[in-house]
């Protein structure tokens, strides 16, 4: 698989595949760019003593893998290795890495589990301070991590996780996760994108309805060195890897707490429309428009239509 078609499978998978059953499908599509025969992604706090896993997600491993590892957390020295360079790739071979007398249990552990070869990627995550670490395991000692996979993994693990995360949202985000980012074409076309992505580009450009990034965001992003758009609502940062644009929007605009049929109730209805008219508009009902109203007046902090307008603004372009 190529690795630009991969990841608009793993991204498009987010949106498309039960959460429960997603770790599974990027696990399966990460194994068509990268081969592995087993994998694991953990989340751990480390200590003076053995490293305490709060999280954990495996492909083609037992259950008893995780408290089998806790226990012989100290003596792996691969989790030293990789907490020691993170966002960076490390190969190794088990026989070689653990060949003195100290590590038997670890031995014991690799062959027991099949981790011959193993190719590991670590990262800490800011807010909670704990590591992340992402593991694949290939069975046969001849079946060798090259530096080419190691570049690879650094590559896509990014992704990877942040495909996770947007999964997870699913479950306590309506409308499909709180992150807002887009994969786009040299020329401009979406492949990809979160609800809560179109939701801060409608913010910006309130007519924007296409398939394609607003012109003047675009403009902004395709020119040579530039690696952000700031408009008046909506700043958005770019990342460019292997042809793709990954596009990440995030706003301090009050207008973002609406969910998108907040706004558009609330843009009716700052433009001079009465509740009943707005029900009439979105062919709901009008005390759900009155439902609504409330609402607004409540995210926004606002106590009339006036006060509503305001913070709305003009329908800009």
């Amino acid at each position: 698989m190529d690795y630009n078609d991969y990841l608009l499978q793993l991204y498009r998978g987010t949106r498309e595949v039960p959460v429960d059953e997603f770790p599974a499908f990027a696990f399966a599509a990460t194994a068509q760019v990268l081969t592995f025969d087993s994998a694991r992604i953990m989340s751990l706090e480390t200590g003076d003593a053995n490293a305490v896993v709060h999280a954990s997600l495996t492909h083609n491993e037992p259950d008893s893998l995780h408290l089998d590892w806790e226990a012989i957390s100290s003596l792996d020295t691969v989790l030293q290795s990789a907490m020691a360079r993170p966002h960076q790739a490390y190969a190794y071979t088990a026989r070689d890495l653990f060949a003195g007398s100290g590590y038997a249990v670890v031995r014991d552990y690799a062959d027991r589990y099949r981790h011959a070869n193993g190719l590991v990627l670590a990262a800490q995550e800011p807010q909670s301070g704990y590591w992340e670490g992402l593991s694949l395991f290939r069975a046969r000692e001849a079946s060798l991590f090259s530096a080419a996979d190691e570049r690879l993994l650094q590559a896509l693990a990014p992704h990877f996780r942040q495909a996770l995360a947007i999964s997870r949202s699913r479950d306590t985000s309506a409308g499909g996760g709180a992150c807002a980012m887009a994969v786009v074409t040299p020329s401009g076309d979406l492949e990809y994108c979160t609800p809560q992505f179109v939701r801060l580009v409608n913010l910006e450009c309130p007519s924007w309805r296409g398939q394609r990034l607003p012109d003047r965001v675009m403009a902004a992003l395709s020119r040579v060195g530039v690696m952000a758009f700031r408009g008046a609502r909506v700043k958005m940062r770019v990342r460019r890897h292997r042809g793709l644009l990954f596009v990440y929007a995030m706003t301090d605009q009050p207008l973002a707490r609406l969910s998108e049929r907040e706004l558009m109730v609330a843009r009716l209805f700052s433009q001079g429309y009465s509740h009943k008219e707005v029900a009439r508009a979105l062919q709901i009902a009008p005390a759900t428009a009155r439902n609504f109203i409330q609402k607004i007046y409540d995210k926004l902090e606002v106590r009339d239509k006036a006060a509503l307008a305001l913070r709305i603004g003009p329908a800009d372009a």
